[in-house]
Formats: structure tokens, C-alpha cells, sequence
């Protein structure tokens, strides 16, 4: 997704790449190289701007963010670092026009109240038997 994003590929060309992860598997083809090859053939590009951070230090508190701006921030795999900033965008996000989730691999035992307190969409799906 990450690749896709950066090369500004249309968001119905980054989902096919998912669609056919299997078909993409079964021929053995990296999915990075596979995008870079879709971006020179495709015109069509995405307005879409997008930042990655490894670390929670790395992540902007939430007042730096226009609210001019439609921004969504997605938090995964923070299990080990301090959640303080999904804190932050929980209770301060939306003063910045900015919407936010968590992925969690289970709910069960989470202990970030405000987030359960604040949250406006529950997303479940059951996980695949390979990944």
C-alpha cells in the first residue's frame, strides 16, 4: 500500500493489487515491483498525499495538522510503544479535521479507555488461516 500511495496510483488500482494478492502469489511476483511496473503504464494519478512513520516520536502532534485539510491517520503496530499519541489524536484529532483508528490484532484486554470512550467506527473481519 505504501509504494502504491507514493507512486499516486489510483485507489481502484492499489485495491486490485489486494483483490489478486493470491493470483499475484501464485506467480511469484514481488508486489512492490509489480506496482512500479503499474505506475509507468498508468496516467491516472491520486491528489493523495501520504506519510509512514516507524516511530510514535516520528508522528506530529495533532495541533500541527491544517484544519484545512481532510487527513485520516491510521495507527498499527504500536503494541510496544507508548500510546500517547493515539491518545492525543483521540481526543484532539478532530479539532484538526482529522479522523483516526487503531488496528489492533484482538480487542481483548486493550487498555486505552479514551480511544473505547471516543470511537465512531468498529471495523471486524476474521483473519485468513495463512498470512
Amino acid at each position: 500500500m505504501e509504494k502504491g500511495l507514493e507512486e499516486k496510483l489510483p485507489k481502484d488500482v492499489i485495491m486490485s493489487v489486494f483483490e489478486n494478492r493470491d493470483e499475484i502469489q501464485q506467480e511469484k511476483i514481488e508486489p512492490n515491483e509489480l506496482i512500479e511496473e503499474l505506475s509507468k503504464s498508468n496516467k491516472r494519478r491520486q491528489p493523495i498525499e501520504s506519510n509512514f512513520f516507524e516511530s510514535a516520536d516520528n508522528v506530529p502532534d495533532p495541533k500541527e495538522l491544517s484544519p484545512e485539510h481532510k487527513d485520516l491517520m491510521i495507527f498499527d503496530d504500536l503494541l510496544l510503544q507508548k500510546q500517547k499519541k493515539c491518545e492525543a489524536y483521540y481526543v484532539r484529532g478532530r479539532h484538526s479535521n482529522c479522523d483516526c483508528c487503531i488496528c489492533h490484532k484482538t480487542i481483548l484486554n486493550y487498555h486505552d479507555k479514551q480511544s473505547e470512550k471516543t470511537q465512531t467506527f468498529l471495523f471486524l473481519s476474521s483473519r485468513p488461516e495463512k498470512h
